[in-house]
């Protein structure tokens, strides 16, 4: 899964996107509306107070969501015509700004009454972050959505590893750390939640001496839906013991190893081997049959 995820970045200019979400809305009543930009949303706004009858069934993702968008996303998201929809996607930046940030964000995802809500908190190398009050408002923000997910980019492991144990008890679904060395610290991240489905570790600087530690976080039967190891450093043999282990993982139906210096084909093998329940799509990426 590549590090574009988080920048959220396509090859069309901004200006380009929103003329393709403009169009895409002026045919009629999408199923899936996806936007990148405050452009975006404020074209979204100007559809949702004018449409009749509101949407039912669509699905609606808002990237790349920053501080200066919270009234309009406040806007599109107290809209009655997104209350029937099956699904809202919301991926937030924090900004420089401080706390009151936070409250902001908070009080605009109260707002929302639809079926289903997924806020994806972005902490980026700009970002504020303050360990206690965003610890703090993640706890409160869980209680307003279905799922709460959590992405670090280019912090440091001191970071990452106070935030994991502040956040012990958060019911997380989704943790991704990219560009973060964790080489010989995933000892100290002993509190993965036990509701999180989806743990990636990209471009994270392991090595087969963290395999050990790797393989204590995730105990036998854990939940995790999706591990992502990409840009790390393991040898066959530490990959031999990490997927040995993951068969205990019940519920595992994605793995992805893409890009850490070993031969695709030694790879294939000792995953088909350990995990014959995957089967690999694409190079380094394996998902259930």
């Amino acid at each position: 899964m590549p590090l574009e995820e988080c920048d959220q970045y396509s090859k069309k200019s901004p200006r380009q996107r929103n003329e393709a979400l403009a169009t895409k809305l002026g045919r009629g009543r999408p199923t899936e509306v996806e936007c990148e930009s405050n452009e975006d949303l404020k074209t979204l706004s100007n559809y949702l107070q004018n449409v009749t009858p509101p949407l039912e069934g669509t699905s609606f993702t808002l990237k790349n969501v920053r501080h200066h968008d919270l009234t309009l996303l406040k806007e599109i998201l107290l809209s009655d015509s997104v209350k029937s929809a099956s699904n809202i996607h919301v991926d937030y930046y924090l900004s420089k700004k401080e706390e009151e940030e936070l409250s902001l964000l908070e009080e605009t995802l109260g707002v929302v009454n639809v079926v289903v809500l997924v806020i994806a908190v972005y902490i980026v190398p700009q970002s504020w972050c303050d360990v206690g009050r965003v610890s703090r408002s993640f706890f409160r923000m869980q209680e307003q959505m279905d799922s709460l997910q959590f992405c670090m980019v280019k912090r440091s492991p001191d970071e990452v590893v106070d935030l994991l144990k502040a956040l012990e008890g958060c019911r997380l679904s989704w943790l991704s750390l990219f560009d973060i060395n964790l080489h010989a610290r995933l000892q100290d991240i002993n509190h993965i939640p036990s509701s999180l489905t989806i743990l990636k570790f990209y471009g994270c600087r392991l090595v087969d001496d963290d395999v050990k530690d790797l393989i204590s976080i995730l105990p036998a039967g854990h939940g995790l839906r999706v591990l992502v190891l990409d840009f790390n450093a393991f040898s066959l043999d530490g990959l031999r013991a990490l997927t040995h282990h993951l068969g205990g993982l019940y519920s595992l139906c994605g793995l992805s190893l893409c890009n850490n210096g070993l031969d695709p084909e030694l790879v294939r093998q000792v995953v088909c081997h350990n995990l014959p329940r995957l089967k690999e799509t694409e190079q380094g990426l394996f998902v259930t049959y």
